[in-house]
């Protein structure tokens, strides 16, 4: 309900989001239950910036991703980020699949499109989840 609420008073804006929990093997500690956490919105080919989004969905309680790391990119830092227990688990020792890599400011190229990278853990590699 509250997703359907931002979406109508968002109207024309696509809101991109994960589910997660009872749906994959990878489980979060949710064998019965499934979540949803926004991470990304478009409105006519124009990116929102996660600054602008992430307010916008708190002011629903609809839950966005984590920033679990905000400065300059360093790739051995994201290794090392990557790597962790997930933040967003409801069990301890729970595996990251990885992080979503988004630059401060919104960034095209033109074979690619929109700038956002996913690193993939080693953990989640390894399990062949």
């Amino acid at each position: 309900p509250n997703i359907e609420k931002w979406c109508r008073t968002y109207a024309g804006m696509v809101l991109y989001g994960e589910i997660y929990g009872a749906v994959q093997s990878l489980k979060y500690g949710l064998d019965k239950d499934v979540r949803f956490t926004g991470f990304a919105a478009v409105h006519h080919g124009v990116w929102l910036r996660q600054p602008v989004l992430f307010p916008s969905l708190a002011d629903f309680d609809v839950p966005h991703v984590p920033i679990i790391y905000s400065g300059a990119f360093d790739i051995d830092r994201i290794k090392e980020i990557a790597e962790q227990d997930s933040i967003i688990a409801e069990t301890h020792g729970h595996m990251m699949e990885g992080v979503v890599i988004v630059p401060s400011r919104e960034r095209y190229h033109s074979l690619i499109g929109r700038v956002a990278l996913k690193y993939i853990s080693n953990r989640y590699w390894l399990s062949n989840a």
